[in-house]
């Protein structure tokens, strides 16, 4: 809750006219949004760990470590089932959030004045974060479910075992959700004239049909607009299972990038951060390069199989560059970290060496 009053004002500030000319101002709401997202799906995180821990049950044990100590192990059990009960119903929650809050997100409208026209945009902010942070927290919970579930059973010492999990995984993941995201996307344009059709329909109705009566006009009227919201959350958990699928695949490739390159990963020193950064210009490299040969285009998915794929492989490239670019600046900041830390020390030696040096009762 913290997180998300300083997100909420960070994300205000920058929408102000104060703020809203400073170069990069624009992509402020969208990053706070992401942050409470963040912190959100660790929370959902948090409470599967509590809950496979309190109810062992819940979860798949192998018959072979029943009475065992291993099965006291909190990850012995195969809790993939329980796992991907969970995040399903996170998903249908945020679905739901994020359609009640649309309108909030839009327009909130309370009267006119200067102050009155701040809190309504202020309260337009908490929606937007809200409803962002909900689909940020969908995307993490899965992330985390489904590494989880690819690698079940796998020990950490199995050398390239995991390499080829890792990347098999982030093959499948990028061709069966470019399928799935094509496949949503036509289901979209159908749901969408629906419930243009629907809330048309309603609009028309509530201006009223004598000859159906009034309470069978008044249950008509409820009965279009509840399918046409109906169509709206429909077309919102599209967009959401979209963005997840997109999201999980970015993940998977920098799982693969990391793996094939430890260093990324590594304490940082001055080799570890030159070898980083090179790596991280050379995939830059390589995804300018693609996005020159394959057009950049508008990066949106579409009915079209060829250009979700070409989506698809883009946002993955450009989440492991930005990852890659991340862990560059941390290995550049980190050096300055240990030079405070070092003259931190050292003025706290000399204070308790310039203490010592006093006569008594100075």
């Amino acid at each position: 809750p913290g997180l998300c009053v300083v997100a909420v004002l960070v994300q205000h500030l920058a929408r102000s006219s104060v703020c809203a000319s400073l170069p990069g101002a624009e992509t402020v709401p969208s990053m706070t949004g992401m942050l409470a997202g963040w912190a959100g799906g660790d929370t959902f995180l948090q409470l599967f760990r509590e809950l496979r821990a309190a109810r062992p049950e819940l979860c798949d044990m192998p018959a072979a470590l029943n009475g065992t100590a291993a099965a006291e192990a909190l990850e012995a059990p195969d809790c993939t089932r329980l796992n991907l009960a969970l995040a399903a119903l996170v998903t249908v929650g945020s679905t739901l959030l994020i359609t009640l809050l649309k309108p909030f997100t839009q327009s909130v409208e309370c009267g006119s004045g200067r102050v009155v026209d701040w809190l309504e945009d202020w309260v337009e902010s908490i929606w937007q974060l809200v409803s962002k942070a909900a689909a940020t927290t969908v995307m993490v919970v899965w992330t985390s479910v489904l590494t989880k579930m690819e690698l079940h059973g796998v020990e950490p010492d199995q050398g390239g075992v995991t390499t080829r999990i890792y990347i098999f995984w982030a093959i499948s993941i990028t061709a069966v959700g470019s399928a799935v995201a094509t496949w949503l996307e036509a289901m979209e344009e159908y749901f969408v004239a629906e419930g243009a059709e629907a809330t048309a329909a309603a609009a028309a109705a509530r201006d009223g049909e004598p000859e159906l009566g009034e309470r069978a006009n008044t249950a008509r009227v409820a009965a279009l607009e509840m399918k046409a919201k109906k169509d709206e959350a429909l077309v919102e958990f599209s967009n959401l299972a979209q963005a997840t699928l997109g999201w999980v695949a970015g993940c998977a490739w920098t799982d693969v990038v990391c793996d094939l390159v430890p260093t990324l990963y590594a304490k940082p020193t001055l080799h570890v951060a030159l070898q980083n950064l090179a790596v991280t210009l050379a995939l830059t490299a390589g995804c300018v390069l693609w996005l020159c040969l394959v057009g950049g285009g508008d990066g949106a998915i579409s009915k079209d199989r060829a250009q979700s794929e070409r989506a698809f492989i883009s946002g993955a490239m450009a989440f492991f560059v930005g990852w890659g670019w991340v862990l560059v600046l941390r290995d550049t900041f980190v050096p300055f970290g240990w030079l405070i830390d070092e003259q931190v020390e050292s003025l706290v030696a000399r204070g308790e060496e310039a203490q010592r040096a006093a006569p008594p009762g100075a």
